[in-house]
């Protein structure tokens, strides 16, 4: 019986490493810097706080029980199914946080909890709510955190380092010859079983630092199939293909005051820094406000800063509608756009974005376009989706230190009867119907009808 030393609510017990219960709420593990007695020692914790029943503290210690600097060792093995991972499941009983030996705000009290590789180190199974705190990953394969199911979820002042990639189902279209490109989500938050309704309340996502460039496509943050309101801000996250991506959501997603630098090697669209997709609930707003997002795009320009898109592939129905996009500033290198607004049709449903505000933004840099406006409709089906682009405001955008090679405006020939704010300076391209633009040339505002058509 491998025996764990862990201190609980001040006294030093034994706890089984096969889950004996224990009647208290906070546990403290030490590290030994060995695989797989370090993943053995954690998971026991877990399931005796989960035996009990309570509302559980697991603190994670930054040295050994000796006072050394010593990171939990989950296995760094190049096939992923040699290395640790723990599970939190079970039926509901209790919440769980799990947290590192740093305080939130303080980056000179000592040295990380680091977790040191691992396939997937912590995985959420299990309806109750989640906290992962001051926590550093480095070198975790394919996810650090995977919340599939939780009750509210606060994931804070963490950092992933390095993560690897585990094969999925991208492809290099280059060269198909390179087989599956490695993908990885620094957090990954997705209702289990594609059901929204695993994962509810809220859920907080904040001061996390993600640097994380050795997979070939990577998401640092994914929200996806969750029924809470979201909130993911003042993240830092580096080296990644996308920073933020949201998809599938039924209430509200907000993306504030988060500092994203996106490196894309590869033609995948609308990889970038932020990507958020259609809600399907009455109170599904998104809200994409104050962010610094900058795109540096190696692959022929696929990739956008802030793209806020529809589809018709998980739901018949997807509707975007007083969405906010405002105080972002992108900077772009051989991007896409900088701000997207798209609609795909993949199922012959029904795709609509109205009432949308865009405003106050500053996109610089060099790009295709500055702000798109389109739909991409398989027209093989044999009833096509149904798109809707109309009463969307574009106001007080900055592209004076921006250069397109297309336009700093497109709107394509899906849209109708949207207004935007332009500069005289700003080259348009408007293929829609009954678009307006309102001209100012620094004197009074000009009302700029670009199609005859109404």
């Amino acid at each position: 019986m491998k025996i764990l030393n862990t201190l609980i609510c001040g006294a030093i017990v034994a706890v089984s490493g096969a889950g004996t219960a224990i009647a208290a709420e906070r546990v403290v593990v030490y590290p030994t810097g060995q695989f797989p007695a370090d993943v053995e020692n954690v998971q026991s914790a877990i399931d005796s706080l989960h035996a009990a029943g309570v509302d559980g503290v697991l603190v994670l210690k930054a040295i050994d029980a000796g006072g050394t600097p010593t990171p939990f060792n989950f296995g760094d093995d190049p096939d992923p199914m040699n290395r640790g991972s723990i599970i939190i499941g079970g039926d509901p009983s209790g919440s769980i946080s799990i947290r590192g030996t740093k305080d939130d705000d303080d980056d000179d009290n000592g040295p990380w909890t680091t977790i040191y590789g691992g396939f997937v180190p912590i995985t959420m199974q299990r309806r109750d709510d989640f906290e992962v705190r001051n926590v550093r990953f480095d070198g975790a394969f394919q996810h650090a955190i995977l919340v599939q199911s939780a009750t509210n979820t606060i994931i804070k002042n963490n950092q992933i380092l390095d993560t690897v990639g585990y094969p999925d189902f991208f492809r290099d279209p280059n060269d198909p010859s390179q087989g599956i490109f490695p993908l990885t989500r620094a957090i990954y938050l997705e209702g289990l079983g594609f059901n929204a309704d695993e994962i509810t309340g809220k859920i907080l996502i904040k001061a996390n630092l993600i640097d994380t460039a050795t997979a070939a496509f990577t998401d640092g943050i994914t929200t996806f199939f969750t029924n809470a309101k979201t909130t993911v801000g003042n993240n830092t996250i580096r080296g990644i293909n996308v920073g933020i991506r949201q998809d599938a959501f039924l209430q509200s997603f907000d993306a504030v005051e988060n500092e994203i630098s996106a490196f894309v090697p590869a033609p995948f669209f609308f990889s970038g820094g932020i990507t958020a997709s259609c809600g399907n609930g009455e109170d599904a707003q998104v809200r994409i406000k104050d962010n610094e997002v900058a795109v540096a795009d190696d692959a022929g320009g696929q990739a956008a800063a802030i793209a806020l898109v529809g589809d018709d592939f998980f739901s018949p129905a997807c509707t975007i509608t007083n969405a906010e996009i405002k105080g972002n500033e992108i900077q772009l290198t051989n991007a896409f756009s900088g701000i997207s607004v798209g609609a795909f049709g993949f199922a012959g449903g029904n795709v609509s974005f109205t009432g949308n505000s865009i405003k106050d933004n500053e996109i610089a840099g060099t790009t295709l376009f500055g702000i798109e406006v389109f739909a991409f409709i398989d027209s093989t089906l044999p009833m096509p989706t149904t798109v809707m682009i109309s009463g969307n405001e574009f106001e007080d955008i900055d592209m004076n230190g921006l250069e397109s090679t297309g336009a700093d405006w497109f709107f394509d020939s899906f849209t109708s009867h949207n207004t935007a704010n332009v500069d005289a300076a700003d080259s348009i391209l408007d293929l829609g119907v009954g678009n307006r633009f309102i001209v100012s040339d620094g004197g009074d505002d000009e009302d700029e009808d670009k199609d005859e058509e109404d």
